[in-house]
């Protein structure tokens, strides 16, 4: 029943109920924007009055959207700060048609439109992260076993690669070297038997001219 309060209240929002809007403004523009909105004296009244939290949060605010703030019916304004957080963050991002829809709703559709709003945004958010995780992980996939430049001095980084297949054995014992055993084997002197005992350094020309 909750899915289907959902559906029918998103649908009563628009297709896009957190199209970006004017109101929408990152964290950087809010700190460039220093100038206060000039209320009036019963604005001023009713700013007093609120919790220190409150105030606070409104004085975060850029000017335009303290100025949104008190050009809304009065019911929105009382109503906002009754909001949990995220749907605080959605407030915002609806146009004013789309709130004006909301807050004609009754309780229950109400309830499941910011429902609706708040798991949109939710995924919305969720998308972004993994989208820059996806590009952060595609970036140092592709600088691995690649070139690098660094002041015009090309480096090459090294890239391992590790092919399959059996891997060469070597027999436990190796046969003792004869006539006809040439290749693997054990020089016969090495191996105890009779035999020539190998040179320890090199001649220095081959062993048919000596």
């Amino acid at each position: 029943m909750k899915n289907i309060l959902m559906a029918g209240a998103a649908l009563m929002l628009g297709a896009a109920p957190l199209a970006a809007t004017a109101q929408d403004m990152s964290s950087s523009d809010m700190m460039e924007d220093s100038a206060s909105y000039e209320m009036t004296a019963a604005q001023m009244a009713s700013y007093e009055g609120w919790p220190a939290n409150y105030r606070t949060m409104y004085d975060g605010w850029p000017m335009d959207r303290q100025t949104s703030y008190w050009l809304l019916p009065e019911a929105q304004q009382a109503d906002f700060w009754m909001l949990e957080p995220m749907e605080q963050q959605a407030f915002w991002l609806l146009t004013t048609e789309q709130r004006n829809k909301l807050y004609a709703m009754n309780a229950d559709q109400r309830g499941a439109a910011w429902d609706a709003v708040t798991t949109q945004m939710r995924n919305q958010m969720q998308g972004n992260s993994a989208s820059a995780s996806n590009s952060m992980g595609n970036s140092t996939m592709s600088n691995s076993g690649s070139m690098a430049s660094n002041n015009g001095q090309v480096r090459y980084v090294k890239k391992e690669i590790v092919q399959g297949g059996a891997r060469a054995t070597q027999p436990a014992d190796y046969p003792v070297c004869s006539a006809t055993v040439t290749d693997s084997c054990i020089n016969p002197y090495a191996a105890g038997q009779r035999g020539p005992k190998p040179l320890d350094y090199w001649p220095g020309k081959p062993a048919s001219e000596m």
